[in-house]
């Protein structure tokens, strides 16, 4: 199966980001449906 790889806001900075106020996630990309289709 296909991930999606994020990274994700997860707390609003004050000032500039620094690597805590970033959050990493991986999920999994659903398969398109009968009348659906991905484009490379």
């Amino acid at each position: 199966m296909t991930v999606n790889d994020q990274v994700r806001l997860a707390a609003r900075p004050r000032g500039l980001p620094t690597p805590d106020v970033w959050e990493h996630t991986t999920e999994p990309v659903p398969e398109p449906g009968e009348a659906g289709s991905w484009c490379a």
